[in-house]
């Protein structure tokens, strides 16, 4: 029973970190696109200035994604914590149970 509590805690606390990573990555990419906009030769009647809105807006939704994911990884380190103590203290009654017996 312990192993599939830990094995589900584990799973809890990892899957934000693999969001985190595609994050990362969406924001690496969009600051390329980003430079390659910028450097680009022409304006393109426009379509390069509101193609670096667009990137720029998109930057910032990505930025505050990773900020409310970091929140939310410190709330499920806590949970996490909270299931960790609360396993310890059933393990220690049922110890006690099977050692009365």
């Amino acid at each position: 029973m312990r192993s599939f509590l830990v094995v589900l805690a584990l799973v809890a606390l990892l899957a934000p970190a693999v969001r985190a990573d595609e994050l990362d990555d969406a924001k690496s990419s969009l600051q390329s696109a980003r430079s390659s906009l910028q450097s680009a030769g022409s304006d393109y009647q426009g379509h390069r200035k509101r193609a670096l809105e667009h990137v720029q807006q998109a930057l910032a939704e990505v930025n505050l994604a990773i900020k409310v994911g970091n929140q939310n990884e410190k709330k499920d380190e806590k949970k996490a914590g909270q299931i960790d103590k609360r396993i310890d203290q059933l393990e220690k009654q049922r110890d006690k149970l099977h050692n009365a017996n």
